[in-house]
């Protein structure tokens, strides 16, 4: 925990608050605080000379009664014009208040204050009647001219647009020239706008604005930021084929001349567009503005440029696919700019989407993929294979996939096809892709890609789609023969999100990983046995399944790590904080408030500090002596040396952590302040208080805290994490609470930069350590944990397939290796729909018992069960009775107590074929109700009346 200490504060603010109004003396403030009737100027001066005084807390109050009064604009202006960062050096002032809803207040006005002020900067120089005066202007005389650049400048680029429309709609001759002029005077960061400008704009004004920039000074400088080249344009109109574009042509042609010394004659127009839109594309362009880019571009519909804000990435992808637009329409038949268009718009479509199926997630680009000649597709992905660049090798996959290409699918030359390659690549996706590429595609089945493709459905119908009952990060692995070391991991990475399973062995972990491709993260702990480390990481790496997946060594020390003594009693001491049971109430520090009428502000505030030491005392007596109890409690050998370290160390680590909860600070609590840091004082200067504990005995200390931990629940443990991440070890002279051994880490280095693909991480003890190293581990967006949605999509393409396997409706496949996960998707009611099916033509006694398992299963759907009964009535048809005499006895109950008359009517079949005799016929026949047929009732009351008598007429 980093101590803030208010005299420094105090100082650094006096130093960055030195200025014009520094100088002058403070105002008189009655009670310290701020007069309402002073005015917005009076009380931002009064704010700046108490701040200067220290009386941090009063400022911020003054700085608010300063927001209240509504200053104008123009008080703004006023106040930042001889110190245009007045208003900025107020974040200056790292701690307004100990108490932290008055600091949060106290940054909020501050920010208020600063938006407001740039917002009167804005109005001023950016206000449209004011920039359309001096763009009027620059059509006037000399001088006004002269100062009318000097005053659109200091306006930004929200001169572009007025600019643009004017230089379009005006038929004065010097304000067109005036405007044009000027380009070559405006800040470097208004003229994006304007090169987009040219987009939309008539030829002549075209031209004058590339003369304009070409007459710059820093015209290299331009060319050396993506959104100020204008190189592309050059080389776009350079090969210009109209008469209407001849000037603008030739002039183009002469600029790229010069500038490449003579060489540009020799080149073509649409290969140096593509060279410059992969340079762009390649993430290895700089933006003059950094990682935000401020985009500009031509609205067809206003006639007028718009800008957005955009991230570099955003930045260079529309930049690069502009260049790619313009080197087709030079030359439609370049196939090196259709390539770099496809594998550009592809591979960000596919990371926008987080690798979901490009199809739905960009539905404007699959037509244009559908059109591609499948050679051109077919070279994209062979290419991107070799490259492992995920994104795209799963896109183009998909995209053949769906086209059921069959030159994709089908062997050429000796060599494996595109499809069958990608079987094997490192990425469940790609290979789902792939298998459902194969099966598409009008070629003959082979027994070896077979077997392939069904494991690869397999295992992705396989997937656990439950979900967990809380956020999910997605689903770690992890393999520890420690139970000690894999339950701190497992904890940790359960608390930040991710669903775990825990392994003992190797050989464990493997066989899960043949199961399932569900795997996101795969945590190894060096000591792993059965097989070892050097020998179960490259058996990983060959595993396509988890190959590309983030794999973290971990570490750990040779035996399983015992946290040291002083790091127990660290523990121990946040975990009677985190057990309070005391009803001490802490009030939280004095914060002033002008709202409430104060006699003596002193006095007040002197009482609440008082208060604190107070009660913080008090909780510090309760805490320290339960503390000091579970220390005697422990039987750790006497001596003057552990003595004198426990007199020093169990105050310094029970005030530690009232600190971690309570602000404690020399203002706001100097009694309770000056204890805690004499104690630490002690321990810092007399190392060998530190040194007497290295050898004391753990065992008793270490079970306490873990029968203590263990009784905490959720809300509790997090809270002690929390807490404890608070704590800045070094500083309080306690060893580090993590485990690094640089022999051991260098040699772990070495072993994952041998075989690739792996990192190494230390063994930590905090979730915070840990979300870090994931982070760190995952360099590659492909390596992003999947999304259980994706996940469940996947499953469920892969069982609908298998269900056409199955059935025949795609022939020459074998199902019977994928049983297992079609026998578990039963279990999931949106797969299950699908595996009956498929289960049904499977001939085992095993497919036969599940599938009347679930026609018997309460709580299913019913259209769910009447499916499964039907699928159980031809198996047993097809495959004979095959179900065990357990199962029987739950048929029998299920015929008597099943209301729904359908499924009533399949129970009874499925048991006639099951158990059913020759005699039952008869037997069954003596057992049906012969009842009578019912006659209407009569009314004896009414009598009915007499038919009429017919007469015969012969």
């Amino acid at each position: 925990m980093r101590l803030r200490v208010t005299a420094l504060a105090l100082t650094w603010a006096v130093c960055c608050l030195s200025g014009p109004l520094a100088a002058q003396p403070p105002a008189p403030a009655p009670g310290g605080g701020a007069d309402a009737t002073k005015t917005p100027q009076a009380l931002f001066k009064l704010a700046r000379d108490q701040i200067r005084e220290g009386r941090f807390d009063v400022a911020a109050e003054t700085l608010k009664a300063f927001l209240a009064a509504n200053p104008s604009d123009s008080v703004y202006l006023d106040l930042a014009k001889n110190e245009p960062t007045v208003f900025l050096k107020l974040r200056n002032v790292p701690v307004w208040s100990d108490e932290a809803k008055s600091q949060a207040e106290a940054i909020g006005a501050v920010n208020s204050i600063i938006a407001k002020s740039e917002e009167a900067n804005k109005k001023l120089y950016q206000d449209p009647a004011r920039i359309t005066k001096f763009v009027n202007n620059l059509g006037a005389t000399f001088e006004e001219r002269i100062y009318a650049e000097q005053q659109l400048k200091l306006s930004g680029d929200a001169i572009v647009p007025i600019m643009v429309d004017t230089l379009r709609t005006s038929s004065d001759v010097n304000l067109r020239a005036g405007i044009l002029g000027s380009l070559s005077k405006l800040e470097v960061n208004q003229l994006p706008g304007f090169l987009a400008a040219s987009d939309g704009l008539a030829t002549d004004l075209k031209l004058g604005i590339f003369r304009a920039l070409v007459g710059r000074e820093d015209l290299l400088n331009l060319l050396s930021s993506p959104d100020t080249d204008f190189t592309p344009h050059l080389w776009y109109y350079s090969a210009a084929k109209t008469e209407d574009l001849r000037t603008l042509r030739d002039y183009s042609a002469g600029v790229l001349d010069r500038l490449s010394a003579g060489a540009s004659g020799k080149k073509q127009a649409s290969t140096e567009l593509v060279a410059i839109a992969k340079t762009v594309s390649a993430k290895t362009a700089r933006f003059r503005s950094g990682d935000r880019v401020k985009l500009w571009s031509w609205n067809a519909e206003k006639l007028n440029v718009n800008a957005v804000d955009v991230s570099k990435t955003q930045a260079s992808d529309y930049f690069a696919i502009r260049n790619l637009r313009w080197a087709l329409e030079r030359n439609p038949e370049d196939l090196a700019a259709q390539e770099l268009f496809l594998a550009l718009t592809v591979e960000r479509a596919v990371e926008k989407s987080q690798f979901a199926d490009l199809a739905q997630s960009d539905p404007a680009l699959f037509p244009i993929l559908a059109a591609a000649p499948p050679d051109l597709l077919v070279g994209m992905l062979d290419r991107a294979l070799r490259e492992q660049r995920t994104a795209l090798v799963l896109g183009l996959t998909q995209i053949l996939a769906a086209r059921s290409e069959k030159s994709a699918a089908e062997a050429a030359d000796g060599k494996p096809s595109v499809f069958m390659r990608a079987l094997d690549y490192p990425d469940t996706r790609v290979q789902l892709a792939a298998a459902i590429g194969m099966i598409k595609a009008p070629i003959p089945a082979t027994h070896g890609k077979n077997a392939k493709i069904i494991d690869i459905l397999r295992r992705a119908a396989s997937v656990d789609t439950a979900p967990s009952g809380g956020k999910e990060l997605g689903r770690a692995l992890v393999v520890d023969p420690s139970d000690i070391r894999a339950n701190k991991l497992v904890a940790s990475l359960k608390q930040l999100g991710y669903n775990v399973e825990r392994f003992v062995s190797g050989r464990e972990l493997t066989r899960r990983i043949s199961l399932a491709a569900d795997s996101d993260l795969i945590f190894i702990d060096r000591h792993v046995v059965n097989p070892e480390l050097k020998d179960l990481v490259p058996q990983l790496l060959a595993d396509s399944n988890v190959a590309r997946r983030p794999i973290l060594i971990v570490g750990s020390a040779d035996k399983t790590r015992q946290l040291s003594f002083e790091l127990l009693v660290t523990r121990l001491a946040f975990l009677i904080a985190v057990t309070e049971t005391s009803s001490t109430d802490v009030p939280p520090p004095y914060a002033y408030d002008p709202r409430r009428p104060v006699r003596d502000l002193a006095l007040e505030k002197d009482t609440i500090v008082q208060l604190r030491d107070k009660r913080l005392a008090e909780l510090y007596g309760l805490r320290f002596e339960r503390l000091r109890r579970l220390i005697v409690a422990a039987s750790l050998p006497q001596s003057k040396t552990l003595q004198a370290l426990l007199d020093s160390r169990l105050p310094q680590l029970t005030y530690i952590a009232l600190a971690t909860e309570y602000p404690i600070t020399l203002e706001s609590a100097p009694a309770t302040y000056k204890q805690m840091v004499g104690k630490t004082q002690v321990i810092l200067t007399n190392p060998q208080l530190a040194a007497s504990a290295e050898r004391l005995p753990t065992e008793t200390i270490t079970r306490l805290v873990e029968e203590l931990e263990s009784s905490l629940d959720a809300p509790r443990k997090q809270r002690l994490d929390e807490l404890m991440s608070r704590v800045n070890f070094e500083s309080l002279g306690l060893p580090a609470d993590s485990y690094k051994d640089p022999v051991v880490e260098a040699l772990l280095g070495k072993f994952a930069r041998t075989v690739g693909g792996v990192s190494v991480i230390p063994e930590s003890f905090t979730a915070v350590a840990l979300g870090e190293d994931i982070l760190n581990a995952v360099t590659d967006p492909a390596q992003l944990p999947q999304l259980p949605a994706d996940r469940k999509r996947s499953a469920k393409l892969a069982m609908e397939y298998l269900r056409k396997l199955a059935l025949g409706e795609i022939p020459g496949y074998d199902v019977r290796p994928a049983e297992t996960a079609l026998r578990q998707a039963l279990r999931d009611d949106e797969l299950a729909d699908l595996a009956v099916d498929a289960v049904a033509k499977i001939p085992t006694s095993e497919t036969q018992q599940d599938l009347l398992s679930l026609g018997l299963g309460g709580g299913k759907p019913v259209p769910l069960r009447s499916k499964a009964l039907d699928r159980t009535i031809q198996h047993i048809q097809s495959f004979g009775k095959l179900i065990p005499a357990n199962q029987l006895e739950a048929l029998s109950q299920a015929m008597t107590a099943e209301p729904s008359l359908e499924l009533k009517a399949k129970l009874a079949v499925v048991n006639q074929l099951l158990v059913g005799k020759s005699s039952d016929l008869g037997k069954l026949i003596q057992k049906y109700p012969a009842s009578l047929p019912q006659l209407p009732a009569i009314n004896p009351q009414v009598a009915p009346e007499p038919a009429e008598k017919k007469v015969d007429k012969n």
